[in-house]
C-alpha cells in the first residue's frame, strides 16, 4: 500500500458530487426463442410456453436467445450498477446441474409465430421472423455462424439446476452489456445461453416470456442504475487510529448549476488525505486489509490534491457544478484514502461514491 500512497498525490483536476440514490426496475423479454440445431435450420418456438438450453439426449444442441427493451425502462446517460437475469428450469430429464453461460448476441434475430407440438422439445417449423439454427430472422437474414453470432467469452456463468431458478449475478461484463446497450454502443440484441455442449442429456426447459402456464415464471431482468443527478455510497471507511470508520458523505445536488458539499470524517485531528476519481466503481471490490476495500476501476487516478482534516478530524469543501451539456450524465466514482501512521496498517481508505452528474 506504500507503493500506493507514492503515486496519490499527483494531478489536481476538478470534481463533482451529488443527490440521492439508485433505482431498480424489472424487465421481462420483449423477445425470446430457440435455436434448435438441425442442417437445415428449418425449426424455431417464437411464440412458445418454453425456451431450451443444453443437449438432447440424442445429442443435438438447443440454445436460448433473449433480450429485453432496456431503453424503454431506463432513463439515457444513467449509470447501471447492478444487473442480475433470473430464469426457471421447469423439466428436464438430467442427472444434476450444469454450468450455463450467457453470451452477448452480435446480430439481429427475431421471434415468429412458431409454437412447437409435444411439450416444444422439437420446435416447429420456422415462420417468418423467426431465429433458427442457421438464420438469425428466417427466412431472410442467415447468422454469419450456424447457432448464432455472439461473443466468445461469456458475460456471466452460473449453475443450472435440474429444475428450479436460477440466477446469472451481476459482473463488470454483464454490468457493461446493459451499459452499452443503454449507451448505444452496441445494438441491443440480448444475450444467448448455453453450456458446454459436451455431454449429453444435459437439456433444460425454460419458462420464456410467452408462458402463461399458472406455475410458469416468466424471465426476469433486475436492473439498478442511478439516473442523472443522483449518487449513491458504496462501502464502509476501514477503522483509523481516531477509533471511527473514514467516512465519505456528500450533500446537495450534482446538478448543473448547484453546488455540493464533500464532508471527510476520521476522528485524526490534522489528518492529510487525498480523494481519487475515477470513471466506475467495481461490482464487486477489492480487499486490501481486513475491513479495508478499494472500489474505484481504472488506474492511475486523478485527484482532488492533498487536504488537511481540522483539528476534530473532520473536513468538508463545496463544490459547484457548471454548466455544459457534456457533463450531463457524466459518471464520477470517488473514494479517499488518509495518511494515518498512528493506526497499525498506516493508511484508511473511505468508502466510495458513484455519481452520475445530472
Amino acid at each position: 500500500m506504500h507503493r500506493t500512497l507514492s503515486f496519490l498525490f499527483a494531478a489536481l483536476v476538478p470534481a463533482c458530487a451529488t443527490f440521492a440514490q439508485t433505482t431498480t426496475v424489472q424487465l421481462t423479454p420483449s423477445l425470446d426463442n430457440t435455436l434448435y440445431e438441425s442442417a437445415a435450420g428449418s425449426l424455431s418456438n417464437g411464440a412458445g410456453q418454453y425456451l431450451f438450453v443444453g443437449k438432447t439426449a440424442q445429442g443435438a444442441v438447443r440454445r436460448a436467445l433473449i433480450a429485453f427493451d432496456v431503453l424503454a425502462a431506463i432513463p439515457p446517460k444513467s449509470r447501471v450498477v447492478d444487473v442480475e437475469l433470473r430464469l426457471v428450469s421447469s423439466r428436464s430429464t438430467a442427472s444434476g446441474p450444469i454450468q450455463v453461460e450467457l453470451h452477448r448476441v452480435a446480430t439481429q434475430w427475431g421471434e415468429g409465430t412458431s409454437i412447437g407440438a409435444s411439450g416444444e422439445g422439437g420446435g416447429a417449423p420456422a415462420t417468418a421472423g423467426d431465429a433458427t439454427w442457421t438464420h438469425g430472422v428466417f427466412p431472410t437474414l442467415a447468422w454469419q455462424n450456424v447457432g448464432g453470432d455472439f461473443v466468445g467469452a461469456p458475460s456471466s456463468v452460473t449453475s443450472m439446476p435440474v429444475t428450479g431458478a436460477f440466477t446469472f449475478t451481476k459482473s463488470v461484463e454483464l454490468i457493461a452489456d446493459v451499459q452499452d446497450w443503454l449507451d448505444g454502443r452496441y445494438s441491443n440484441y440480448g444475450w444467448l445461453l448455453k453450456t458446454d455442449e459436451v455431454g449429453s442429456n444435459t437439456s433444460r426447459r425454460l419458462d420464456s416470456g410467452d408462458n402463461t402456464e399458472p406455475t410458469g415464471v416468466v424471465p426476469q431482468l433486475t436492473v439498478t442504475f442511478l439516473p442523472p443527478g443522483t449518487y449513491q455510497s458504496f462501502g464502509t471507511g476501514c477503522s483509523t487510529s481516531g477509533n471511527m470508520p473514514f467516512t465519505q458523505t456528500i450533500a446537495g445536488q450534482v446538478v448543473q448549476g448547484q453546488t455540493a458539499t464533500l464532508t471527510l470524517t476520521s476522528g485524526v485531528p490534522l489528518g492529510l488525505y487525498v480523494t481519487l476519481l475515477s470513471y466506475d466503481v467495481l461490482p464487486e471490490p477489492n480487499q486490501i486489509d481486513v475491513g479495508c476495500y478499494w472500489w474505484l476501476r481504472q488506474m492511475p487516478f486523478p485527484n482532488l490534491g492533498i487536504r488537511f482534516h481540522d483539528t476534530t478530524g473532520t473536513s468538508t469543501e463545496t463544490i459547484p457544478i457548471p454548466f455544459s451539456t457534456a457533463l450531463f450524465g457524466l459518471p464520477l466514482a470517488m473514494q479517499s484514502i488518509l495518511v494515518d501512521f498512528a493506526e497499525p496498517r498506516q493508511y484508511a481508505l473511505s468508502n466510495a461514491h458513484l455519481v452520475c452528474i445530472g
